[in-house]
């Protein structure tokens, strides 16, 4: 686990330790070899577990780390089910003060989902704050009854700085997202002379050229989410308009021609969905 993943899982400690009838959080390297002394009360153990990079598909300039952790509630309950009740409430109050600390909360973004098999099945797949099942830990005659489930925080370590804008309105802003050009044509024509062996070979000039920009999209709402689409798609109305990339390359005079929401909305810290927009720019090169 990298020093980002160290901070995270110091945050998530002082969030356990805020909730009632919890008698301490302990960070471990391995909790099966960890000699905790329980009281009366039960106690939280946070196992780390990895710190994994990630990009979206739309872009590898946008790098992201999920750093994620096992939180095991540990307890000596009497036989009976209310006791491991009582458990299972105190653990999903420890979650539930992970999922909702301010300073974890203040950090933490949605990202690209992870691919690795121990991370998968979590809820908020592309949450900042992810989480998986919990599960009851069979061990060995006498160690306390515990709960685990893991946890995943993540952070964006590197984004760009600057965004394509549309007619100067920055509307891709939000998320991930990249201008791929199709290839350059020029156009030529060719013409015959009587008497001359040969033709005469007539250049045109550079033909209108495809870009297709693939991005993610992320709004506070599902309802802004949509109006953020809508003002994309307002564009599409037939007249040109002034495409500036990330990297300052402007297409003056560009159509576009269509755009495409890819898949449904995912919902993590915020809305967020993928798309792909379709431009025809009349001037390539200029």
């Amino acid at each position: 686990m990298t020093g980002r993943g160290w901070a995270l899982l110091a945050a998530a400690r002082r969030a356990i330790l805020t909730v009632p009838g919890i008698g301490g959080a302990h960070i471990v390297r391995d909790r099966r070899r960890e000699d905790v002394p329980l009281g009366q009360q039960a106690a939280v153990l946070l196992e780390p577990e990895s710190s994994q990079q990630l990009w979206w598909p739309q872009s590898r300039d946008w790098q992201y780390e999920l750093s994620a952790f096992t939180l095991v509630t540990v307890a000596r309950v009497r036989p009976g089910a209310s006791a491991r009740q009582k458990v299972a409430e105190l653990h999903e109050a420890a979650l539930a003060a992970v999922r909702n600390s301010a300073e974890i909360l203040a950090v933490v973004s949605d990202g690209p989902p992870s691919s690795e098999h121990v991370l998968r099945d979590l809820k908020r797949e592309i949450g900042g704050v992810r989480w998986g099942p919990t599960v009851e830990e069979k061990d060995r005659p006498g160690d306390p009854f515990a709960l685990a489930t893991v946890v995943c925080l993540g952070v964006w370590i590197s984004q760009p700085t600057t965004s394509v804008t549309l007619d100067g309105a920055a509307l891709f802003a939000s998320g991930p997202h990249e201008i791929v050009p199709g290839s350059a044509e020029r156009a030529t024509s060719q013409r015959l002379f009587n008497g001359l062996t040969g033709v005469l070979l007539v250049d045109l000039g550079p033909r209108p050229r495809r870009l297709v920009q693939h991005g993610w999209l992320s709004a506070a709402s599902e309802t802004s989410l949509f109006q953020l689409e809508s003002a994309i798609e307002a564009r599409i109305d037939g007249a040109v308009h002034a495409l500036v990339d990330r990297d300052g390359t402007s297409h003056p005079y560009v159509r576009v021609e269509r755009f495409t929401r890819r898949g449904p909305v995912e919902i993590g810290l915020r809305y967020n969905r993928a798309y792909e927009v379709e431009y025809t720019d009349f001037l390539p090169g200029t």
